[in-house]
C-alpha cells in the first residue's frame, strides 16, 4: 500500500523498495510505503483486494480510502482475517 496526497495504491511487486523507486520518479509528489505482505497468489489477492474496495477506486491501482478503514488495513485487521489465508511460495511478491 503506497499513499500519496490521500490517494493509496494497491498493487503487486516483487520488490517492493524498487517499484516505490520506480512509481516515485513520476511523481512531483512524496510517495509513502504504508505496509505490503507477502502473498503466495499476488494476483488473486489484488483482484480481491480491489473487488472489495471497487467504491474507493479513483483509477486503476489508485483509491481513495476513509482513514479509518487506512488504520485498519495497517493495524493488520484486513480482508485476509475473512478470507482464508494462502501460503506463501517462492518468489515473494509482495501486495
Amino acid at each position: 500500500m503506497i499513499e500519496c496526497h490521500g490517494f493509496v495504491k494497491i498493487g503487486i511487486a516483487v520488490n517492493v523498495h524498487a517499484r516505490l523507486a520506480s512509481l516515485q520518479t513520476g511523481s512531483p509528489f512524496k510517495l509513502t510505503l504504508l505496509t505490503s505482505f507477502a502473498s503466495g497468489s499476488p494476483q488473486e489477492e489484488e483482484e480481491a483486494i480491489h473487488a472489495l474496495l471497487e467504491q474507493y477506486r479513483v483509477r486503476g491501482e489508485w483509491f481513495e480510502l476513509p482513514a479509518p478503514m487506512i488504520d485498519h488495513l495497517l493495524k493488520g485487521r484486513s480482508w485476509r482475517q475473512i478470507n482464508k489465508p494462502r501460503p506463501v511460495l517462492e518468489p515473494e511478491y509482495h501486495i
